[in-house]
């Protein structure tokens, strides 16, 4: 038997792919219970599961799936949890690295659209992106009040100045708006244009400097094919739900 308590991303992200493999062929799940974001731990922020798995195939026991939703009682009985929220998962919950974990009913509707209908990624004709990865958000992103002070130094500021939403504002038919800024500094702007915004980021040009994904100058953000498609209608998604969207 096999117990442990970690981050979930591993089985959901991509990099957690060979491991999911690995264990859809070796091993039985029993039990997976995700709290999700909730603050587990006080001293740190992570995402935490609980998992146990028993080593070879065991097709006649099923497989238990508990999301967590609130550390109010009966927190920390984590088996009455279990008890009180567990779902039992599909048969062919955990097919190699792809893991569905939901009820029955919703694994075999998800099952359906994949046999019926289009992927996503085929529709679009494989235009699907990272968002902006800025290699230091301390320098490029900032709030409102920040970004008020940058635009009465230098009104030109406002016109590389765009609106931002990370994955932890994307909601269901929503995003949850923070406030939060991003300084659009593409590669080959002309820096001197902005007088205000340069001497915010000259600040920190020695960390700048040290981004392996940097543009041409340290001013810049990383080199990108597709800023246009941030300006175009898009469906958003975050790499990381907690939800189902």
């Amino acid at each position: 038997m096999l117990t442990f308590i970690s981050s979930n991303k591993w089985f959901r992200a991509k990099y957690g792919e060979k491991l999911r493999k690995h264990i859809a062929d070796s091993c039985h799940v029993e039990s997976i219970t995700d709290f999700g974001d909730l603050p587990v731990f006080k001293s740190a922020a992570v995402l935490v599961m609980i998992f146990i798995s028993q080593n070879g195939k065991n097709t006649t026991s099923s497989s238990n799936f508990t999301q967590v939703t609130s550390l109010k009682p009966p927190y920390p009985n984590v088996l009455e949890i279990i008890q009180e929220n567990g779902h039992i998962l599909a048969n062919d919950a955990f097919k190699s690295s792809d893991w569905m974990l939901t009820d029955a009913n919703y694994t075999s509707r998800i099952r359906k659209m994949e046999s019926a209908g289009v992927p996503l990624g085929e529709y679009v004709n494989g235009q699907i992106y990272y968002g902006i990865k800025t290699g230091f958000n301390k320098a490029f992103i900032i709030d409102g009040t920040k970004r008020a002070e940058l635009i009465n130094k230098d009104s030109k500021s406002a016109k590389i100045l765009n609106l931002l939403a990370v994955g932890d504002d994307v909601r269901q038919w929503r995003i949850e708006s923070k406030n939060r800024w991003l300084i659009v500094t593409r590669t080959g702007i002309n820096i001197k244009r902005y007088p205000a915004i340069f001497t915010h980021l000259k600040q920190w040009q020695d960390e700048l400097e040290k981004r392996s994904d940097k543009g041409n100058f340290w001013w810049e953000l990383r080199a990108c094919d597709y800023y246009a498609a941030f300006y175009k209608p898009k469906i958003i998604y975050p790499v990381i739900a907690k939800e189902k969207l």
